[in-house]
């Protein structure tokens, strides 16, 4: 799979280099919101229910929240065809957690911090850098304003900050750090996108982003008063398939 992505890679810039083109940079901002499954989960800690959470358990589900996305991208004007360019794109998207899973955890945090034990959570987030390549397609439809369409696919490099869990009891000064550390994973992705041009400057746009399925999984890692412990077990959880679908604005250059 990461050979096929690095040819088709490989291919559009040959295509790029073969055709009389003009190449246009534009930068995009805006927010990223979570669909399906990425955007799930449960649980009920006062009430006994245990999280339903992909980066907990075998569960698909993501407890992603909204996020916001940054990204660059290059289009080569194909000048035998009107209005048709090759992208190259790359997108940096972060997503913090929902209010399921944050609600789940501070009241786990609440009922474990006492007068005795300082207990604390710090939970993860999602990093995700698609860098794809496609198509786009612009229509002039008044002086001022143009639409705009884009295909691409490629692949999506998924990080997930460290899940740590802190416990510290002064009466017998015992400091407990139970960290989860989740593996780097890539993935086939793919993303469809339209939006508005205004005076061939700024644009205004949607896209879907399919990021591809993989499974949340890493390594345990415990420290007790300051001394990592030797057995660091490997971990597997459930498989997480980020799907967003981001509103952004952008400037081209």
């Amino acid at each position: 799979m990461k050979k096929t992505l690095l040819a088709m890679v490989m291919l559009s810039m040959l295509g790029m280099g073969a055709v009389e083109a003009q190449g246009h940079f534009s930068l995009r901002l805006g927010g990223n919101f979570p669909t399906g499954k990425f955007a799930d989960a449960s649980g009920d800690f006062s009430s006994g229910n245990p999280i339903n959470w992909g980066l907990q358990d075998n569960s698909k589900k993501g407890g992603a929240g909204i996020g916001v996305i940054v990204g660059g991208q290059f289009k080569y004007d194909i000048a035998s065809v009107k209005g048709l360019g090759v992208l190259v794109s790359v997108d940096g998207m972060y997503n913090s957690l929902n209010s399921d899973v944050t609600d789940y955890y501070d009241d786990m945090v609440d009922a474990r911090d006492n007068s005795t034990t300082e207990f604390s959570v710090t939970l993860p987030t999602y990093f995700n850098i698609p860098i794809m390549a496609g198509l786009g397609y612009t229509l002039k439809a008044t002086n001022n304003i143009s639409v705009f369409a884009e295909a691409a696919l490629g692949a999506n490099i998924r990080i997930i900050t460290n899940y740590v869990e802190t416990s510290y009891t002064s009466m017998t000064n015992y400091e407990l750090i139970a960290t989860s550390e989740y593996n780097t994973a890539t993935t086939f992705a793919y993303r469809l996108g339209a939006g508005i041009m205004l005076n061939e400057k700024y644009s205004i746009g949607v896209d879907y982003y399919s990021l591809g399925m993989a499974k949340a999984e890493g390594t345990a890692y415990t420290e007790i008063n300051g001394k990592e412990q030797s057995n660091a077990p490997k971990f597997k959880a459930g498989k997480i398939t980020p799907a967003n679908v981001a509103i952004r604005f952008g400037i081209n250059f």
